[in-house]
Parts: C-alpha cells; structure tokens; sequence
C-alpha cells in the first residue's frame, strides 16, 4: 500500500501529477507490485496534513510519498514512518530532516534556465 500525503490538489499541476501517480500505481497493481493507493488532500494546512500522515502509518503503509506543507512540521511523523519501516519519498518539497528514503526534486534554477533558452529558441 502507498500513501500519497498532497498538501493541496487545487493547483492544475498537481492535479496532472495526482494523476501521474496514479496511474502508475494501477500499472503496478497489475503486475502484482502493489495493492492500493491511499490519497490524502491536506487543504493546505501542514497540521491537517501530519494528521493524515499518522493515519497512514498507523494503518500500517508501505510507503509515503510526500509534498510538505511546511519543511519542519512533519518531522516527526517521519521519523515514526521510518522507525516503523516505512518508506518516506520527499517529493517537490524538501523537509529539513535526513529520515526519508529518497527525495524527488527539481532544480528551479536550471529549470528556469532551460526554459529562458527554449523560448529565445522559439521566439528567435
């Protein structure tokens, strides 16, 4: 089972990337890899959020993907998820804490200048 604790769905992008994750985990679920996915939409408000994530390690996850509302409020719930075994991905939003298993990023800095270059490309 995958948690995917969202801090908020309103914005299109991650309501594309709700949707990316999803669609991957029923590819994974087909080829027997996983069971479910448990969604989880804090509103925007990081205490909601480490709610939902307690929720999920007490119901005993495999893994969390997560996009923090706030870098320090979650801590401890991470460190609870990694003290029971279960997998924590920082995803887009880096916790100040070293206790998560991997963490997905982008560099906005080279983001941006790869995309200043693809439109001076564009416009000439």
């Amino acid at each position: 089972t995958i948690g995917w604790a969202n801090i908020y769905s309103v914005p299109t992008w991650m309501k594309q990337t709700q949707g990316t994750i999803e669609a991957e985990v029923e590819t994974l679920k087909k080829q027997g890899l996983v069971d479910k996915l448990v969604v989880t939409d804090a509103q925007g408000d990081a205490n909601v959020q480490i709610q939902q994530i307690q929720s999920m390690i007490d119901s005993n996850v495999d893994a969390i993907i997560l996009i923090a509302g706030s870098s320090t409020a979650p801590a401890r719930v991470i460190a609870d998820a990694c003290a029971k075994g279960i997998a924590i991905i920082n995803f887009d939003s880096l916790v100040d804490t070293d206790q998560v298993t991997a963490k997905v990023n982008t560099d906005s800095s080279q983001w941006g200048d790869q995309a200043a270059k693809f439109l001076i490309d564009a416009i000439g």
